[in-house]
Protein backbone atom coordinates (compact mmCIF):
# COMPACT_ATOMS: atom_id res chain seq x y z
CA UNK A 1 0.00 0.00 0.00
CA UNK A 2 3.04 2.43 0.90
CA UNK A 3 4.60 1.18 -2.23
CA UNK A 4 1.56 2.19 -4.63
CA UNK A 5 0.78 5.43 -2.74
CA UNK A 6 4.45 6.88 -3.05
CA UNK A 7 4.67 6.00 -6.49
CA UNK A 8 1.71 7.83 -7.46
CA UNK A 9 3.19 10.83 -5.83
CA UNK A 10 6.41 9.99 -7.62
CA UNK A 11 4.36 9.80 -10.79
CA UNK A 12 2.97 13.28 -10.10
CA UNK A 13 6.43 14.64 -9.81
CA UNK A 14 7.94 13.08 -13.14
CA UNK A 15 4.84 14.34 -14.94
CA UNK A 16 5.30 18.10 -13.63
CA UNK A 17 8.79 17.42 -14.14
CA UNK A 18 8.38 16.65 -17.88
CA UNK A 19 5.39 18.62 -18.72
CA UNK A 20 8.11 21.69 -20.38
CA UNK A 21 6.10 24.25 -18.57
CA UNK A 22 8.47 26.87 -17.52
CA UNK A 23 11.01 25.32 -20.94
CA UNK A 24 8.45 26.35 -23.37
CA UNK A 25 5.35 28.97 -23.82
CA UNK A 26 2.80 27.41 -21.70
CA UNK A 27 0.38 27.50 -25.47
CA UNK A 28 2.40 25.29 -26.78
CA UNK A 29 2.36 22.89 -23.31
CA UNK A 30 -0.80 22.81 -23.83
CA UNK A 31 -1.04 22.10 -27.53
CA UNK A 32 -2.55 18.10 -27.79
CA UNK A 33 -0.02 17.78 -31.26
CA UNK A 34 2.88 19.11 -29.46
CA UNK A 35 2.05 16.34 -26.40
CA UNK A 36 1.71 13.53 -28.97
CA UNK A 37 4.74 14.43 -30.92
CA UNK A 38 6.96 14.16 -27.66
CA UNK A 39 5.38 10.85 -26.93
CA UNK A 40 5.96 9.78 -30.33
CA UNK A 41 9.48 10.84 -30.44
CA UNK A 42 10.64 9.72 -27.05
CA UNK A 43 9.00 6.75 -27.95
CA UNK A 44 10.12 5.98 -30.95
CA UNK A 45 13.92 7.10 -29.51
CA UNK A 46 13.54 4.06 -26.97
CA UNK A 47 11.96 1.23 -29.83
CA UNK A 48 14.97 1.90 -31.96
CA UNK A 49 17.66 2.24 -29.31
CA UNK A 50 16.25 -1.46 -27.86
CA UNK A 51 15.97 -2.78 -30.99
CA UNK A 52 19.34 -1.82 -31.68
CA UNK A 53 20.79 -2.83 -28.50
CA UNK A 54 22.01 -0.03 -27.00
CA UNK A 55 21.33 1.41 -23.45
CA UNK A 56 18.71 3.80 -23.44
CA UNK A 57 17.20 6.50 -21.05
CA UNK A 58 13.42 7.74 -21.23
CA UNK A 59 14.60 10.34 -18.86
CA UNK A 60 17.01 11.43 -21.28
CA UNK A 61 14.46 10.69 -24.74
CA UNK A 62 11.89 12.40 -23.19
CA UNK A 63 13.99 15.87 -22.91
CA UNK A 64 14.93 15.50 -26.24
CA UNK A 65 11.17 15.40 -27.12
CA UNK A 66 10.29 18.33 -25.58
CA UNK A 67 13.64 19.63 -26.99
CA UNK A 68 12.73 18.33 -30.66
CA UNK A 69 8.82 19.63 -30.41
CA UNK A 70 9.61 22.69 -29.47
CA UNK A 71 12.41 23.63 -32.20
CA UNK A 72 9.52 22.70 -34.49
CA UNK A 73 6.52 23.98 -32.68
CA UNK A 74 7.79 27.48 -31.61
CA UNK A 75 11.36 27.72 -32.77
CA UNK A 76 13.44 30.27 -31.33
CA UNK A 77 10.87 29.47 -27.74
CA UNK A 78 12.97 27.52 -26.06
CA UNK A 79 13.76 29.19 -22.33
CA UNK A 80 17.54 27.95 -22.57
CA UNK A 81 18.47 28.96 -18.99
CA UNK A 82 15.39 26.65 -17.70
CA UNK A 83 16.80 23.54 -19.81
CA UNK A 84 20.17 23.83 -17.94
CA UNK A 85 18.83 24.54 -14.76
CA UNK A 86 15.90 22.30 -14.33
CA UNK A 87 16.77 19.56 -17.05
CA UNK A 88 20.57 19.38 -18.38
CA UNK A 89 22.14 19.77 -14.70
CA UNK A 90 20.62 16.84 -13.03
CA UNK A 91 20.98 14.65 -16.10
CA UNK A 92 24.87 15.54 -15.77
CA UNK A 93 24.72 15.03 -11.66
CA UNK A 94 22.44 11.69 -11.57
CA UNK A 95 25.58 9.97 -12.95
CA UNK A 96 28.12 11.31 -11.06
CA UNK A 97 26.18 10.77 -7.38
CA UNK A 98 24.80 7.12 -8.66
CA UNK A 99 28.71 6.32 -9.05
CA UNK A 100 29.45 8.07 -5.87
CA UNK A 101 27.09 6.12 -4.00
CA UNK A 102 27.89 2.86 -5.85
CA UNK A 103 31.82 3.47 -4.77
CA UNK A 104 30.91 4.05 -1.19
CA UNK A 105 28.52 1.32 -0.79
CA UNK A 106 30.33 -1.35 -2.59
CA UNK A 107 33.22 -2.05 0.05
CA UNK A 108 29.74 -2.59 2.69
CA UNK A 109 27.97 -4.80 0.33
CA UNK A 110 30.88 -6.96 -0.72
CA UNK A 111 31.74 -7.66 2.89
CA UNK A 112 28.27 -8.51 3.69
CA UNK A 113 28.42 -11.13 0.56
CA UNK A 114 31.65 -12.32 2.06
CA UNK A 115 30.22 -12.88 5.28
CA UNK A 116 27.17 -14.57 4.37
CA UNK A 117 29.03 -16.83 2.02
CA UNK A 118 27.47 -15.98 -1.19
CA UNK A 119 30.10 -16.51 -3.47
CA UNK A 120 30.54 -13.97 -6.51
CA UNK A 121 29.99 -16.36 -9.40
CA UNK A 122 25.94 -16.07 -7.89
CA UNK A 123 23.63 -15.45 -10.06
CA UNK A 124 19.72 -15.22 -9.71
CA UNK A 125 17.91 -17.57 -12.73
CA UNK A 126 14.61 -19.06 -13.51
CA UNK A 127 13.97 -22.43 -12.87
CA UNK A 128 12.03 -24.74 -15.74
CA UNK A 129 9.06 -24.00 -13.09
CA UNK A 130 9.08 -20.56 -13.33
CA UNK A 131 9.88 -20.33 -9.74
CA UNK A 132 13.09 -17.54 -9.13
CA UNK A 133 16.13 -19.38 -7.79
CA UNK A 134 19.56 -18.15 -6.90
CA UNK A 135 22.12 -20.51 -8.59
CA UNK A 136 25.71 -21.09 -7.42
CA UNK A 137 27.96 -23.92 -8.84
CA UNK A 138 27.14 -25.42 -5.86
CA UNK A 139 23.55 -24.69 -4.90
CA UNK A 140 20.12 -23.77 -6.32
CA UNK A 141 18.00 -22.61 -3.68
CA UNK A 142 14.31 -21.00 -4.53
CA UNK A 143 13.35 -17.64 -3.37
CA UNK A 144 10.36 -16.81 -1.74
CA UNK A 145 8.28 -14.04 -4.05
CA UNK A 146 4.96 -12.13 -3.51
Amino acid sequence: MAGSLTSVLLAGALLNAFSGKGLLPDATVANVEFLISVGLAAASTVIVATRAGLPVSTTHALIGGLIGAGLAFTPGEIVWSAFGGGYLAPLLISPVLALSITAMSYPCARRTRMVLGIKAASRVELEPNHRLAAATSEMSVPLAYG
